[in-house]
């Protein structure tokens, strides 16, 4: 999830692209990403008594479109005007600098960023009877100057 109010997705993107500033090598890994008001329009519309019936099971909110990661952090580097992550790195390599200059991230979170980690989020849009709006990329400029206010005590790269 990210948008204003998130203190741990994009945070954590824009800290390890200031920390370890290369990518891992492979394809870019896909991950699910849902805009914050995207996000409550959908609780929103599943949790009212007139909502939709016979839904069981559990879902998975995020835009149905699954984001490559480096793409994902390339725009958050583009927006917050960071230098973005250059060259690569081979898996093993990067996440060992990662857990070096972020020793907080789990291996699950290095995961979601150099594997795919996306879900088929079609049943809750239908079921919520909404739609997911914008992709990330268009999205993340609408609350690019929440996350610069957020962010600007983060240590510059090292």
């Amino acid at each position: 999830m990210y948008g204003p109010g998130d203190r741990w997705f994009v945070p954590a993107l824009a800290l390890l692209a200031r920390r370890v500033p290369t990518w891992s090598r492979g394809p870019s890994a896909l991950g699910s990403v849902v805009h914050v008001d995207d996000l409550a329009r959908a609780v929103s519309a599943l949790a009212v008594p007139d909502g939709p019936s016979g839904t069981d099971g559990v879902y998975h909110v995020a835009h149905p479109r699954p984001e490559p990661m480096r793409e994902v952090v390339a725009t958050v580097c583009r927006e917050l005007g960071t230098p973005p992550p250059d060259g690569a790195v081979p898996v093993e390599k990067f996440r060992s600098l990662t857990a070096r200059a972020l020793p907080g991230l789990s291996e699950h979170q290095v995961d979601l960023i150099v594997q795919d980690h996306w879900y088929d989020t079609s049943r809750v849009w239908r079921d919520a009877g909404v739609t997911p709006g914008a992709g990330f990329r268009e999205r993340f400029t609408d609350c690019s100057d929440w996350y610069r206010d957020h962010l600007s005590g983060l240590p510059a790269r090292e």
